[in-house]
């Protein structure tokens, strides 16, 4: 993603209509810290507000103020001109305090009196930088006057815009502050060219293609599309989808149907890399046999949360079960697999492990007894040592699986699905990736950047790369074109936010996952030339 200096750590979520074709995305920096610069299309721009202020910043954007009202808010820009090629309007908003607006409605006006309205066009979330797009082909746009307050004949003109009126309903009567600015057109998304020799991997779920559990199709479809590499998840923290000497089968499963050696067959005749991914700690999927989940219980070997609360996810710090996670990932590594791929290797969240062996190392660590997690919670110093032993168990379980494959199988390829930044990994799930990658553990690794906004996306991206500088370890991060039902990635964003990959010569990405949505996206990507 092409940035600005990024000065914020965290990101805000993404939000998500399923109602209104209105791509919404936010980063959680400081107002005006988005922008370097204002756009070239803001230049010419005028912005009011009835009844208030609007003073022109250096950045593309107005401070806005309004006093004290029951009246809805009301910014008018003009000199927005021919959008006729454009695939509708984009502009920014940052709002430190949304208590006092409720609700905004767009219209765009031209000047032969057409006019074209959208809903919910601004986000909900303080604190934040919203992009706000207004899309021609959102199919809930409405021909409306906003000054006659009535439905008229005719939509608006891109070719002759006159007029964005923008107005923002209140909760409360109390004065408004919030910024907007950048206004520009939308324009069609293209990717540059791909460099020679890029990789192009998908992520699968154990089902394979389509959920139809068929690995040579699976494998037959990324050859026609171009792809590369293939990471399917063949083993949890409570059960396996191959027959392992270590995890019972997966309860699902047919009987007599291995998916290791089934992909790995499939993957050779068809050209594709096969990494097999392990879901490791995680045992909360509904398919674990019930006889091992009981069993982890009896012996203390879940994670236990700050309230007293068993999580269904293996405890790092025990060594029985840091020997079996291990013990799994020789076993897949000797299987003959392309490659070896880390998923979910971190502690369930910041609220993970409380039990009483995490306990009692950390009394011994800091030399006096700690009684409860609220103390270590309370206390910086404490939950500094607590954070530290969480990363110590996830990166030397990381190292000891990497020595044993590099050494082993040198060919074999070392690589994790993360979090975005190091902040959300190394505070809250004790996963300091860019550590591993420092020390050579990883051959590469692939950050699960799922973003609706390429200009969001391309801030992650920017981030992470210098996160990477000067080691070996690649970057071919993620994006996440259908994460759900809810988020599947339009065309535009997925060949911008590819190009923000391309951009910065990383050699290769990876899409979540392969699905439905992906056999519609991707064969079109292919037939475009996209590569």
């Amino acid at each position: 993603m092409g940035r600005c200096e990024f000065v914020g750590q965290a990101l805000a979520a993404a939000v998500l209509s399923s109602a209104v074709a209105l791509a919404v995305s936010r980063t959680s920096l400081a107002a005006g810290a988005l922008f370097e610069r204002a756009t070239p299309e803001s230049q010419g721009l005028q912005l009011t507000v009835k009844g208030g202020t609007a003073e022109r910043q250096g950045d593309g954007t107005w401070l806005c103020k309004a006093p004290q009202s029951f009246e809805p808010v009301w910014v008018d820009v003009t000199g927005l001109g021919d959008y006729s090629e454009a695939l509708g309007l984009e502009y920014d908003f940052y709002a430190a305090d949304f208590s006092v607006l409720n609700h905004c409605f767009a219209f765009l006006c031209s000047s032969d009196g057409g006019c074209t309205r959208w809903t919910n066009a601004a986000a909900s979330d303080e604190g934040v930088w919203n992009r706000v797009t207004l899309r021609k082909d959102d199919p809930k746009i409405s021909r409306f006057d906003p000054d006659n307050t009535d439905y008229i004949e005719k939509f608006a003109d891109w070719s002759k815009v006159a007029r964005l009126r923008l107005m923002f309903l209140r909760q409360s009567p109390n004065p408004v502050t919030f910024r907007i600015g950048n206004f520009r057109p939308i324009q069609p998304a293209k990717a540059r060219p791909a460099q020679p020799g890029e990789r192009r991997i998908a992520f699968a779920r154990v089902t394979a293609l389509s959920e139809r559990g068929d690995w040579e199709e699976t494998a037959a479809f990324l050859e026609k599309i171009g792809f590369t590499d293939l990471f399917a998840c063949v083993a949890r923290g409570g059960h396996a989808y191959y027959d392992s000497k270590y995890l019972p089968k997966c309860l699902n499963l047919a009987k007599g149907r291995d998916s290791v050696r089934e992909c790995i067959a499939a993957c050779r005749r068809h050209g594709i890399r096969f990494h097999a991914g392990k879901a490791n700690w995680n045992a909360e999927h509904d398919d674990t046999p019930a006889d091992f989940l009981a069993r982890m219980r009896a012996e203390g070997r879940f994670q236990v949360a700050a309230d007293g609360t068993e999580c269904r996810w293996l405890c790092p710090a025990d060594p029985r079960n840091r020997e079996l996670e291990l013990n799994v990932m020789k076993e897949l590594a000797d299987l003959g697999v392309d490659g070896l791929h880390f998923d979910y290797c971190r502690y369930r969240d910041g609220n993970c492990c409380f039990c009483e062996r995490c306990m009692r190392r950390l009394s011994e660590k800091v030399g006096r007894a700690v009684k409860s997690p609220a103390e270590v919670k309370a206390d910086k110093a404490l939950h500094d040592a607590w954070t530290q032993l969480r990363v110590e168990d996830i990166t030397g379980f990381v190292k000891d699986v990497a020595e044993y494959v590099h050494a082993k199988h040198p060919g074999v390829e070392v690589s994790a699905s993360t979090g975005r930044t190091p902040d959300m990994g190394l505070l809250d799930r004790a996963q300091d990736w860019p550590d591993w990658a420092k020390k050579g553990y990883l051959d590469f690794v692939s950050p699960m950047n799922y973003w609706w906004s390429p200009v969001v996306y391309r801030h992650i991206l920017e981030q992470q790369i210098r996160y990477l500088k000067g080691v070996k370890t690649k970057l071919y991060p993620y994006i996440g074109i259908d994460c759900s039902k809810y988020s599947r990635l339009p065309a535009e964003s997925f060949l911008r936010e590819l190009d923000a990959v391309r951009a910065n010569n990383l050699g290769g990405f990876a899409v979540f996952a392969l699905d439905p949505y992906a056999e519609e996206l991707l064969p079109k990507m292919k037939e475009q030339g996209v590569w």
